[in-house]
């Protein structure tokens, strides 16, 4: 709510409510699918989530990474337990990014290493503010994170920016159109 940007620190959620069905076009209600390993797993280690069909990709890819620990759904509302990176919209006003996931991995010496990866639609008008948001981030936090990965789908395809390569950095300033950037040379296939 602040007119600037101000640095808080992140509350570890001790318990949040999710919806576990969903109702469809047809009236008729269903379960969510689960996933394991959530920060805020319910009694029996499962978390529903309701994720589009690139959001679960990206999902399944980073739990199926070696050393994988735990995941978290960041909420996309403000609370003391959702990660919030600035970013300056196109009239210069500061807006709040809520990146889609953070995903915690074992490191070889043992300890966790914490990574943001964040599946956003390149066609949508606040596609590169985000991204121009993420690289400011990184470049003042990125020391905490092991991946800043910011991930669309380009042709059918998931393509991903790696934001903590100095080169997606650069090229992420001098863009004019994110589904451009998904499709050049400084993206890879995720």
């Amino acid at each position: 709510m602040a007119a600037e940007p101000q640095e808080i620190d992140l509350a570890r959620p001790k318990n949040r409510l999710e919806p576990t069905r969903i109702r469809q076009a047809n009236g008729d209600e269903k379960d969510l699918p689960t996933r394991r390993n959530h920060l805020v797993a319910d009694a029996d280690g499962n978390f529903p989530i309701e994720a589009n069909d690139w959001e679960r990709p990206v999902l399944d890819k980073e739990m199926s990474r070696q050393g994988f620990v735990a995941w978290y759904r960041n909420p996309s509302r403000s609370s003391e337990s959702s990660l919030a990176i600035a970013y300056q919209d196109g009239s210069g006003s500061y807006r709040a990014l809520r990146p889609d996931f953070v995903f915690f991995h074992a490191r070889a010496d043992g300890s966790i290493g914490t990574s943001i990866v964040d599946p956003h639609s390149h066609h949508l008008g606040d596609a590169l503010p985000k991204l121009r948001g993420l690289v400011e981030y990184v470049k003042e936090h990125g020391t905490h994170y092991q991946r800043v990965e910011a991930v669309a789908k380009v042709d059918n395809k998931l393509r991903v920016l790696d934001l903590k390569d100095p080169l997606v950095s650069q090229a992420v300033a001098r863009a004019t159109d994110a589904r451009e950037l998904y499709s050049s040379p400084v993206a890879c296939d995720y």
